[in-house]
Parts: structure tokens; sequence; C-alpha cells
């Protein structure tokens, strides 16, 4: 299984697009990049601690609701990005 520092890089890197010949990327904006990457660290720290909002919360130092707020924003779920 890969970790998911590495799975973030990855979707990270997916989400900025390929580089052209110029080394541009064709990425979306800056937004969209920070939101891909955003998403990506949750639900790989959900997958870490097993889908436990609380301690999700605890070890990314957030407050539970904040995180519930993140999910409802990314319309994250266990059934969806299990």
């Amino acid at each position: 299984m890969i970790k998911t520092e590495t799975r973030i890089q990855l979707l990270v890197t997916k989400s900025a697009g390929a580089a052209d010949r110029s080394g541009e990327t064709k990425a979306g904006t800056l937004r969209e990049f920070k939101d891909n990457a955003e998403r990506a660290f949750l639900v790989g720290k959900l997958r870490e601690n097993g889908w436990n909002i609380s301690k999700t919360a605890e070890v990314i130092g957030t407050p539970r609701s904040n995180l519930y707020k993140k999910l409802e924003q990314y319309q994250i779920s266990q059934e969806t990005d299990g």
C-alpha cells in the first residue's frame, strides 16, 4: 500500500496537470490546486485513522467541527472515498 504522503503527492501532481515543452503546466487555478491538495490530504488522513472523525481531527490539529465543514465542502464520505 502506498503511504499517505506519497498518495497525496501523486494526486497533487496529477491535479497540477502535465507540463508542456516550455515547462508550463496546464493546471487550472491556484485555488483548484489547493483544494485538490487539501481534499487528498483529508481523505488520506481519514483512511489512516479508520474514518474516525474525532481521531483524524486531533491528528491534523483542527477542531472536529472544522473537519466536518471540510468534509461537506469537498463532498468527502467513506462511501465514495473509502
